[in-house]
């Protein structure tokens, strides 16, 4: 009886930790909104930056969906040029928010 009561209390246990208590809370934006905001970014760096290469890749969440499916992601890259000088900008948005600009 003993073993049928310990079973049944890990896998409550096990069911309990495997449900979160609160919804999945991101700050995922889509290609349209991330552009605005990088864009914004390479303006200020240089009013004639122009868009030449945009990508995102997102690791898979621990529940085990795949992130994007709904065209939303946390991770955003963009290249900025500046067309017919050497003039290059690149930004990684993470969570709406842009962490790294370099220029080239």
């Amino acid at each position: 009886m003993k073993e049928i009561q310990m079973f049944c209390c890990v896998i409550l246990l096990l069911v309990k930790l495997g449900v979160p208590n609160e919804p999945y809370v991101t700050n995922a934006v889509d290609l349209f909104d991330a552009y605005q905001i990088a864009y914004a970014e390479a303006i200020k760096w240089d009013k004639a930056a122009l868009p030449y290469f945009i990508t995102s890749v997102d690791d898979r969440i621990d529940d085990g969906f795949v992130k994007g499916e709904d065209g939303k992601r946390h991770y955003w890259n963009f290249a900025f040029v500046v067309e017919n000088t050497n003039k290059h900008l690149i930004i990684t948005l993470h969570d709406k928010v842009a962490n790294f600009a370099r220029t080239v």
